[in-house]
């Protein structure tokens, strides 16, 4: 029975290689995870704190793996436990090694045994939950990919039908076209940014590198915004007096995204501030408004992926929130920092900051 919870589960996670290579940082924490594994058995099963009952210290590494590396990663760990546990027991230094040979292992076999099962339940519940995202991930992009087309037809006959009623009387014609087209528009971004999310998901979001003049990018994206807002003067302030190796349109996709945010959470106010400044080490871009302010216990948070902050932000403007979530995953695989500065009924200042060529 104990062989059920203990070998059979690592014979059936690990009959086949994992086919995708780790991460840096996913390799980091695996070695972490390993060399704690060898201390803690090493103090637990094998004698060196045999006078004190600490079997209670596999379950953080236990609880970790589990969380973090799913079925492959706790069954792996509890194999080492129990390699290491039987071998204690039978030299006599473990906490199991009271009584006869047989007592001791049958002890140990029912300790490993609850542990085993408590590991396993909980790695099983994590990779349950990591394929229904998987799931939803896909979804979400077959019904992005699907949406594009009707949606780019929809923009077309719009514009045709548009330049056909140019040229005649009708005001209202007009005015009820150029309503449709902003609300395609902004139906377009939506579903560009879920493309975005299941590619950031998987890996997959592209980059295409070349020299970027960051001030008149920033002029070029401010004045294509101004001319769909009369409520909003956007004023530029400072420059960069640079240029900076990145993909023009994922940097103009962060300036969208934070100036748009600016002008949907400022409804009563008139003004936004774009400030552009830079050092020796790179240049720094903040989007400063005087809107709703965003509280402070939730500023650590809104660059999570579907996160929206609760109360007044929310009753204000519709979203997923998943902007600001692109935004910094754009920002970070340049290995830049973007972070907020709020107060609440005052508004807020959004700012990043990007290495120069030479110091990236």
């Amino acid at each position: 029975m104990i062989s059920l919870l203990l070998v059979t589960p690592f014979l059936l996670t690990w009959s086949m290689w994992p086919q995708a290579i780790p991460s840096r940082k996913r390799l980091a924490e695996l070695s972490l995870i390993s060399v704690s594994v060898l201390v803690i058995g090493l103090f637990v099963f094998l004698g060196l704190l045999h006078q004190y009952p600490v079997t209670y210290l596999v379950f953080p590494p236990l609880t970790w793996v589990a969380l973090r590396f799913g079925p492959r990663g706790a069954t792996a760990v509890v194999a080492i436990f129990a390699c290491l546990a039987i071998v204690g027991t039978i030299q006599g230094v473990s906490p199991f090694s009271t009584g006869s040979l047989w007592l001791r292992l049958f002890f140990l076999q029912s300790f490993m045994g609850i542990t085993a099962a408590t590991t396993l339940i909980l790695a099983a519940v994590v990779a349950e939950r990591h394929s229904l995202e998987q799931r939803k991930d896909e979804f979400i992009s077959m019904a992005s990919h699907e949406l594009r087309t009707p949606l780019t037809s929809l923009l077309g006959y719009t514009r045709l039908l548009h330049r056909q009623f140019d040229g005649f009387d009708h005001p209202r014609a007009l005015r009820a076209l150029a309503g449709v087209e902003t609300q395609a528009k902004r139906l377009s971004r939506l579903i560009a940014d879920l493309l975005d999310l299941s590619k950031i998901q998987t890996g997959k979001l592209t980059f295409v590198e070349e020299a970027v003049d960051v001030d008149a990018l920033v002029r070029e994206v401010v004045e294509q915004l101004q001319q769909t807002s009369t409520q909003h003067q956007i004023s530029i302030e400072g420059s960069t007096s640079g240029t900076i190796l990145c993909d023009r349109d994922r940097l103009g996709q962060v300036l969208i995204n934070l100036l748009t945010n600016a002008m949907k959470y400022s409804p009563q106010a008139e003004q936004i501030i774009v400030h552009l400044t830079s050092t020796f080490r790179g240049l720094t871009v903040s989007i400063q408004d005087f809107g709703i302010g965003i509280p402070t216990t939730e500023q650590e948070k809104i660059f999570e992926r579907f996160y929206r902050v609760a109360g007044e932000q929310k009753r204000t403007a519709a979203g997923l929130g998943i902007g600001l979530f692109i935004v910094h995953q754009i920002i970070e695989h340049y290995r830049g920092k973007l972070w907020v500065e709020s107060v609440e009924g005052k508004g807020s200042t959004f700012t990043f900051s990007l290495p120069w060529p030479s110091s990236g």
